[in-house]
């Protein structure tokens, strides 16, 4: 396994494959939330809005993002972002 920064040629893999690791997820909070109380959180469908933050992440300027990469197939992916106003550096 290859850890790699990323590149914007791997945004499409990344994408699917946090849709395919969520699908579980979200049948499973669909199965025992409320239909109107899941429809009122996803009313677009999750997809839509698991794919807008993994985009946001990936293009954004103020994270860091790398993947992991196995025989030429993105096989996980992880972004760091530190959101300083909600840090107290000062404890360090």
């Amino acid at each position: 396994m290859e850890i790699k920064p990323y590149c914007p040629d791997h945004l499409n893999a990344i994408i699917r494959l946090s849709l395919r690791a969520w699908t579980p997820v979200f049948d499973s909070i669909k199965k025992a939330m409320n239909a109107s109380v899941y429809q009122a959180f996803y009313p677009d469908d999750w997809r839509i809005s698991q794919q807008k933050a993994v985009e946001d992440i990936c293009t954004g300027q103020d994270a860091n993002v790398w993947v992991a990469i196995e025989a030429d197939l993105i096989v996980g992916f992880i972004a760091v972002k530190i959101h300083s106003d909600d840090f107290d550096f000062s404890s360090l």
